[in-house]
């Protein structure tokens, strides 16, 4: 069973948290110093996420509190993501368990889901052609006996490879209500201004 004494730090906290789904050894001595935690080109803090690819900064929705009356009234139909985004504004959205941009570019006629571009931090491809080269060449010599289940291991790895942010786009997605992490400052303030954040 694990240990679940806490800590002197965590006894004497001042309360310094970065916001982000991440709990690893590097996140929590992160907030242990009081410093951002970066991952994925991010830099989460305990207020705002900035995108250190395109420098937008970027304010956490604070799920826990005033966003349970958002998501009511998203359920409800009595506000839409109209109120507070217009096309060409940019937001972070929870995609496959990472926080992923979302440029949107319209909105849907019924429902009003926001239809936009998600730029995806990664997209790992297999390089085949690569691989089996490499093998050819390199796993058939005499040496090839005594390398050990790790050494192939991450010989093989290093024929995965992934794209920029730029060329990684999926168009014409949807971002629904529950996915949304962190928005930009402007949008932000209608948030705080019709008391959801």
């Amino acid at each position: 069973m694990a240990n679940r004494r806490m800590t002197q730090y965590q006894i004497n906290s001042n309360g310094y948290y970065n916001q982000h789904p991440y709990n690893n050894k590097e996140s929590r001595w992160c907030d242990l110093n009081e410093v951002p935690y970066a991952k994925n080109g991010y830099l989460y803090g305990p207020e705002t996420v900035e995108d250190q690819i395109t420098g937008q900064v970027y304010y956490h929705l604070n799920m826990h509190k005033s966003y349970a009356n958002l998501y009511t009234a998203m359920v409800e139909n009595t506000i839409d993501p109209t109120v507070f985004f217009k096309e060409g504004d940019s937001l972070l959205i929870r995609h496959q368990q990472a926080d992923v941009r979302f440029t949107v570019t319209g909105f849907s006629s019924r429902a009003k889901n926001m239809v936009g571009t998600r730029h995806l931090n990664l997209v790992w491809q297999w390089d085949q052609e690569g691989w089996l080269a490499y093998k050819k060449k390199n796993l058939h010599a005499p040496t090839a006996s005594s390398k050990t289940n790790w050494q192939l291991w991450r010989d093989r790895n290093s024929f995965w490879t992934t794209g920029s942010v730029k060329t990684n786009i999926q168009p014409d997605k949807i971002a629904r209500f529950w996915s949304w992490q962190a928005v930009p400052k402007e949008v932000f303030l209608k948030f705080q201004l019709l008391g959801f954040a």
